[in-house]
């Protein structure tokens, strides 16, 4: 690699280190890699592209992809838990003989993906033609989502749940909300029939007392903390 190409690599890798210390999202772009990569812990993506890329066998936990194009990629033999797609186009994508497990897959492009011989487990289809898929068996761990819930959420939770748009690393994922001032009903609804709405207004209170508020990305890390807080 010539000097001026190892230059321009080293300055693009420090720009992007500053923008994620400054909590900023980072775009990630690869395609056509023959390089079989490691899976990935506690990451945001978020417009990322990636196409023909191999992460067959690897494990992913609390990541969440959003406005991303994931197309032509391997997970085959995979483990998924707490992985969100949201707003992804998935196309020819395999997810073949994986574990996906307390997952979401939100407005999502499915043409051509193969799930055959995948195990599910809580898993959540929204908003997404799952008729392009292949491989799913229905009633089989995961359950289809399309008409927009109906919820009326008492005072306590709706304001608890505003309130944490106030935090940064907690609005700019949007698990929780659509707007500033306007509760995903989708994810709420999911938590509510896991959770009765006291328990779930008062753990998602207590997140304002916890110093380490990053890593909150996906539906499972909310499940994962009310989960603890009713341990206590």
């Amino acid at each position: 690699m010539g000097k001026s190409k190892t230059k321009r690599k080293q300055d693009q890798e420090l720009k992007r280190s500053k923008k994620r210390r400054a909590g900023k999202l980072v775009r990630f772009n690869l395609a056509n890699s023959p390089v079989k990569y490691p899976g990935e812990k506690n990451k945001f993506y978020y417009q990322s592209n990636m196409c023909n890329l191999i992460f067959k066998g690897r494990s992913f936990k609390n990541v969440r992809n959003m406005n991303c194009t994931i197309t032509s990629c391997n997970f085959k033999n995979s483990n998924l838990l707490g992985v969100d797609f949201m707003h992804t186009n998935l196309k020819n994508t395999k997810f073949n003989n994986s574990v996906i497990k307390n997952c979401v897959f939100f407005n999502c492009r499915l043409k051509n993906t193969d799930f055959s011989g995948a195990k599910f487990e809580n898993v959540f289809f929204i908003c997404t033609a799952i008729n392009e898929a292949k491989g799913l068996i229905e009633e089989d761990g995961w359950t289809v989502e399309r008409s927009y819930p109906s919820l009326e959420l008492n005072s306590y939770l709706q304001n608890t749940i505003v309130s944490l748009a106030r935090i940064r690393p907690i609005y700019k994922a949007r698990v929780l909300h659509v707007d500033a001032t306007k509760p995903n009903l989708w994810i709420v609804k999911i938590l509510l029939k896991r959770y009765n709405p006291d328990i779930l207004s008062q753990a998602l209170k207590a997140i304002n007392n916890i110093k380490d508020k990053q890593r909150f990305y996906t539906l499972y890390s909310y499940m994962n903390f009310v989960d603890n807080y009713k341990k206590r």
